[in-house]
């Protein structure tokens, strides 16, 4: 028994991925065979929202609510235990296959309007595997309805650790500033991280941290964020693994605007600059999805990579 749905499994060069018609995220990301992501058995739902593509929101709204437009909403509460609704209305839809090739492989879900979000938004997103960079991950929404809508997206892989304690292992995020969480988890501030463990430029071990922290104001390197797992250098080169998450060259979750007759206005929100993965624009998630798209046809885009290289090419 399957419980995420059809398996759509894609390969290139010595990369391979298995992405999931539930929820439509990744369940498998391996180089050579040895998996570069976080996994679990297609006979089980992805554990701690591995892998999962967070739209219309990622995070969480404290007690479900939000405004847009002048109007309260009530959410279903899905985190019962902080009393949040968290990651959006996609997780557990059936994603629609809109093309598949050996390389790559195209997911949809339309987003039906209901009581608590009475929007109309399709979702597309593309895994599609390259013989050096490893796997890029495009996700494009659509606007259906006749007015705004509010709408955020992110993605939530975990890295293999190989059987590697967590204190040994390597993270540098050249991020300068942390949001601060309050105890039901929401963003309520800003902390510059220089002298603090959170403090990642360097890529220190993780020793004794421990974090489900959102970092932002992200170093640009030849126009891209990136967020790295180093090979530790203790180790032989045989038992060396590397990693890196690539954030796009504009901010995630850049939103074109596309009105009747005139080309695409790309609107970037500079405050919250650069993210990896699905960390961005959720300082605002106490008040409702942040993004905002105005016209029928809006494109709010969000891209990630995530490269792996054998262990001679990062000694």
């Amino acid at each position: 028994m399957t419980l995420t749905g059809q398996q759509f499994t894609i390969s290139s060069g010595d990369f391979a991925a298995t992405v999931v018609e539930v929820g439509g995220g990744l369940r498998s990301f391996t180089y050579r065979g040895e998996d570069v992501t976080a996994t679990y058995p297609e006979t089980e739902l992805p554990p701690k929202c591995c892998g999962g593509v967070l739209v219309p929101w990622p995070n969480r709204l404290r007690g479900g609510r939000y405004s847009f437009g002048g109007v309260s909403y009530q959410l279903p509460i899905t985190e019962p235990a902080r009393g949040n609704a968290i990651h959006g209305l996609a997780r557990w839809a059936r994603w629609v296959p809109v093309s598949h090739a050996p390389e790559s492989v195209t997911l949809a879900n339309d987003l039906v309007p209901q009581s608590a979000w009475p929007f109309e938004v399709r979702v597309e997103v593309t895994y599609a595997l390259h013989q050096e960079f490893g796997l890029v991950v495009t996700a494009r929404a659509s606007n259906h309805g006749v007015g705004p809508v509010p709408f955020g997206a992110g993605f939530h892989p975990y890295v293999s650790l190989h059987g590697q304690p967590l204190k040994d292992v390597t993270l540098m995020v050249p991020a300068s500033r942390r949001l601060l969480l309050d105890e039901a988890f929401v963003p309520v501030g800003v902390q510059d991280v220089t002298n603090t463990l959170y403090d990642l430029r360097l890529g220190p071990k993780l020793k004794t941290l421990r974090l489900d922290d959102a970092l932002t104001g992200l170093e640009v390197r030849d126009g891209r964020g990136i967020a790295a797992f180093p090979a530790d250098p203790d180790l032989q080169p045989a038992e060396r693994r590397h990693a890196h998450v690539v954030a796009p060259p504009e901010p995630i979750g850049g939103v074109e605007h596309v009105g009747p007759g005139r080309e695409p206005d790309r609107v970037i929100d500079g405050h919250h600059g650069r993210a990896v993965l699905h960390v961005r624009e959720i300082g605002r998630r106490e008040r409702g999805p942040a993004r905002r798209a105005d016209d029928r046809g809006v494109r709010p885009m969000a891209r990630q990579e995530v490269r792996h290289r054998p262990a001679s090419a990062t000694a």
